[in-house]
């Protein structure tokens, strides 16, 4: 899914006495748009918004009950493409400083993000934070070079 777009998910239930739908989402239950009773039959729809930092990305379920049973439908798994939220900027390091880098990405299924050099190297992690679908990585770099960085 894209950022700031809307994935609609549809559950239809049929059943005698009548049926109610609950979902579920990555967070617990979500409460659904709108509910369309016919007869016998019960058709919940949920609007998802995915957010700026990937919220909305995650497995989602609906369950349809009355006093006889219930009924589990498999589940549905919302992806979102990896996004960088909060980039690291070019900085100049002096001569035997170090500078810590920063990279904050989201996206679902949890992204990870690599640090590399300009060779293609790939750097240590001095740091990894995840927050629901969000992932703040943090390296340490020094200039044993020289001054320019």
């Amino acid at each position: 899914a894209e950022y700031l777009s809307t994935v609609t998910l549809i559950c239809t239930a049929v059943g005698y006495p009548s049926v109610t739908i609950e979902w579920t989402g990555p967070d617990g239950e979500v409460s659904p748009t709108t509910e369309k009773p016919t007869r016998n039959t019960l058709k919940s729809i949920l609007n998802v918004t995915i957010g700026p930092e990937a919220q909305g990305g995650g497995e989602y379920r609906c369950t349809a009950r009355n006093w006889v049973g219930s009924a589990y439908s498999n589940p549905a798994f919302l992806s979102v493409a990896p996004r960088i939220t909060s980039p690291s900027y070019s900085r100049t390091i002096t001569t035997k400083t170090t500078a810590e880098l920063s990279c904050t990405a989201a996206g679902y299924p949890t992204v990870n993000i690599v640090w590399t050099d300009a060779s293609g190297n790939a750097l240590p992690v001095t740091s990894t934070t995840r927050i629901g679908n969000k992932v703040t990585s943090t390296i340490s770099i020094t200039n044993d070079l020289g001054s320019g960085g």
